[in-house]
């Protein structure tokens, strides 16, 4: 069996160390497992069972440190590496001092070690510079626009700080001038209102003088209706008296001369025929003449020509029919005398209503001259009666 020793502390290195890579054999140079810990090289033995038998190149790089990215946590963490280095080489020239031998070999070693962190240390270095120029130039677009938006921004809040004032400015204006057009237009809706009411007040003032003159007049026109009725009723009496004098002098003159008038038939003719003709004259003193004279025979049959009459658009001759027909007593005249009722003069309506109860002997409380909705209700009472009794009075 093959025993060899560490060149550096000269201790017996057992054959399963270089196998597991615990220890190392380069370029005939033997370093145990301690040393090659003392200096930094050494690996852990969960990594060393896992790789195969190491060569003499992979122990040197094993002693070196490893390279870290150019970043600010590679140059935060190379700054630990290198002191734990610059230690484990102490570490290894004490134990080198200690023991005495080996001094070529670390001497080169050494001066590997201290070529690599010098070559390391540059890397690092440019790897700084390099990160800083790359952060730099990264960075100044970004800069570059921060600024150009803020200038951007402080240009744009200036221009729509000086919009804002100007547009307040002028909704300021507007408002006063809104404001004065309003207390100009509140002015002038009182003015108005203080005419209107003026105005409201004399409107309602003539109203009252109207009403009191409408009050006058229809007072007036009652005065002049029933003065009006009281001449018609006077003129009715001329006539009837004038009639009568006719009457009475036609009747001493046919006495005088004893002449007799006789009909078609051969029988007497009815001296009231002469004024049936009379009654179709254009001229109303004629037709009311021919009435008078018909009232005048007392001859219930002058009734069918004198019926026909109430209708007349005389209003003497309407109203002296309707008494006619009523001292006459004639049945057949009730249905035209009832419809008399609703004549527009009042003198018509009273003579009809008259003559109405006179021949029938009812009432139904019609006034002449009462409400036009009064008059009303009392011919509707009327009609219903007549509708109901006609027949059976028409016979009785």
């Amino acid at each position: 069996m093959d025993i060899r020793f560490c060149d550096l502390c000269h201790e017996s290195v057992p054959e399963a160390d270089f196998s597991n890579g615990r220890a190392s054999d380069l370029n005939g140079r033997v370093v145990c497992s301690q040393c090659e810990q003392a200096m930094g090289g050494g690996a852990t033995l969960e990594h060393s069972k896992a790789r195969a038998r190491p060569t003499g190149a992979e122990v040197a790089a094993s002693m070196r440190p490893g390279p870290t990215a150019p970043d600010l946590k590679g140059r935060q963490a190379a700054r630990p590496t290198r002191r734990f280095d610059r230690a484990a080489l102490l570490v290894a020239l004490s134990a080198v001092a200690v023991a005495g031998f080996g001094t070529p070999l670390l001497l080169a070693r050494i001066e590997g070690l201290e070529g690599q962190l010098d070559a390391s240390s540059r890397r690092l270095e440019e790897g700084r510079r390099r990160n800083r120029a790359e952060r730099a130039a990264a960075l100044r677009p970004v800069e570059v626009a921060v600024e150009e938006v803020a200038q951007r921004s402080a240009a744009t809040v200036a221009a729509l700080r000086a919009k804002l004032q100007d547009r307040m400015e002028s909704l300021e204006v507007a408002l006063e001038r809104a404001e004065a057009s309003t207390l100009a237009r509140g002015d002038r809706l009182r003015a108005t209102a203080e005419g209107l009411s003026t105005a409201i007040t004399q409107v309602r003032e003539e109203m009252a003088r109207i009403r009191e003159r409408d009050k006058e007049v229809m007072e007036l026109s009652r005065v002049l209706g029933f003065h009006g009725d009281l001449l018609v009723k006077l003129e009715e009496q001329l006539r009837v008296a004038t009639v009568a004098a006719d009457s009475a002098a036609a009747g001493s003159a046919g006495g005088a001369t004893g002449t007799v008038a006789f009909g078609s038939n051969g029988g007497p003719r009815p001296s009231w025929e002469k004024y049936i003709e009379d009654l179709a004259s254009p001229d109303p003193g004629l037709r009311l003449d021919a009435v008078f004279a018909l009232g005048q025979t007392k001859d219930l049959a002058v009734s069918q020509h004198v019926i026909p009459m109430l209708v007349d658009e005389d209003v003497f001759v309407r109203m002296v029919s309707a008494q006619v027909l009523g001292a006459l007593r004639a049945k057949t005249a009730v249905p035209a005398l009832i419809e008399a009722l609703a004549d527009e003069r009042s003198a018509v309506r009273e003579a009809a209503v008259v003559s109405l109860r006179t021949i029938t002997g009812e009432q139904f409380n019609f006034e002449p001259a009462g409400r036009t909705q009064d008059r009303g209700r009392a011919l509707e009472a009327w009609r219903s009666w007549w509708r109901r009794q006609g027949d059976a009075f028409l016979t009785s």
